[in-house]
Order: C-alpha cells, then sequence, then structure tokens
C-alpha cells in the first residue's frame, strides 16, 4: 500500500507539472503537533517536529486567482506525555485549492483541502495505551494561508496552516482503557520558493 500511494502522489505532482504556469515549490518548516484523545494524557503537551517536501501550483483562471496545489511532505505529528513521547511520521498529499490576491510581487493567498497521510512507524505505547494495530492512512483537512515575496525569478512563500485528522489512529480502542478517539491535530510553518517553470 504504501508504494502504491507514492506511486499516485507521484503520478499527480508530474502530470501537473507538465501544465502551463505551473510553479514548483520546495519547502521545509517546523510542526507544532498535538493528538486528540477523549482525556488527555498525564502531563501531555504538543510535540515539536519538521516538515519537508514539494508542492506544485496549478492556477485555473488565467489571473491565476484560483489555484489548485497537490503536495508531496514527510511530516512529523504526534503528542508528548509524562509516560513518553508519541511519535507518528507520516508521508503526505495534500490536495489544497488556493484563492490568491494582493500585488504581482506580493502575492496573499488563503488555502483549504483534504489531506491523505500514511503512517511511516509503529508509535509507542504510552502507559496503559495500546498501538499494537494502528491505521496506516489518515485522512484529514487542511485550512491555512500564507504571503509570498518576489525574489529572483520567484517568490519567497511564508506559509502557516492547520490540520486535524479524520480519522483516528487507532483501528479500535484497547479493552483495558477509556481512549477511544485519537485523532491528529497540527500547525505547521513552513518558508518555500515557487519557481515558475513556464507559461505567462
Amino acid at each position: 500500500m504504501k508504494k502504491s500511494f507514492l506511486f499516485f502522489a507521484l503520478l499527480l505532482m508530474l502530470g501537473t507539472a507538465a501544465q502551463a504556469q505551473v510553479s514548483l515549490i520546495p519547502k521545509g518548516g517546523i510542526t507544532l503537533s498535538n493528538v486528540n484523545f477523549d482525556q488527555d494524557l498525564a502531563g501531555q503537551k504538543s510535540r515539536l517536529g519538521y516538515v519537508a517536501g514539494l508542492g506544485v501550483n496549478f492556477p485555473l483562471t488565467s489571473d491565476k486567482f484560483f489555484s489548485i496545489q497537490p503536495e508531496l511532505l514527510y511530516i512529523q505529528q504526534g503528542t508528548r506525555a509524562t509516560d513518553g513521547d508519541f511519535n507518528l511520521n507520516y508521508v503526505q498529499l495534500p490536495l489544497l485549492v488556493k484563492i490568491n490576491f494582493g500585488m504581482e510581487n506580493l502575492p496573499i493567498y488563503v488555502n483549504a483541502g483534504p489531506s491523505f497521510g500514511y503512517l511511516l512507524n509503529d508509535p509507542v505505547n504510552l502507559g496503559t495505551m495500546t498501538f499494537n494495530d494502528p491505521n496506516k492512512l489518515d485522512i484529514g483537512l487542511q485550512f491555512g494561508g500564507g504571503v509570498g515575496f518576489g525574489l529572483g525569478p520567484g517568490s519567497l512563500m511564508l506559509d502557516a496552516r492547520y490540520g486535524f485528522g479524520l480519522t483516528d489512529i487507532r483501528k479500535e480502542a484497547g479493552v483495558a482503557d477509556s481512549f477511544n478517539k485519537s485523532k491528529n491535530n497540527v500547525f505547521q510553518f513552513t518558508l518555500g520558493y515557487a519557481i515558475p517553470l513556464g507559461g505567462s
């Protein structure tokens, strides 16, 4: 399943990149994540991680007001607690719709859309909680915005985004605990550079 997910993601991004007016956006930054349980863990707090990857922006209108932006990211999520860190590392494919406004050399935008993540590691146990059979696929929603600064042939992009999971991390709760809900939420802050590949 992991290979199929990556193959689909690469085909989508390469197909988009073959179109005119495309911008390629390498990016990286930090994440501040947590996991929503039915009740908080002892000493639970946000986990600091990082995110890196590549986006492809494809305008849907001639004035570039609407565009779509698929991305392929490596993203660290999870939470921290007294019993230990809970690490969730994903390959993630957000599919965002963007509304672009502002000036040519100072683009401003908002974006939103679904995301599909594939879990790369098995999370650790936290006390009485067991995650022996985690959901490998994490489906969520993301929304946010950002601003660009004209620099050379492209734009330096500052992006802030919030994402929340729609699927539980565990396929089912353990019989010895009451933590039935376990959904991701994450803030991510990235710096990228939009490189125009062609078109006007």
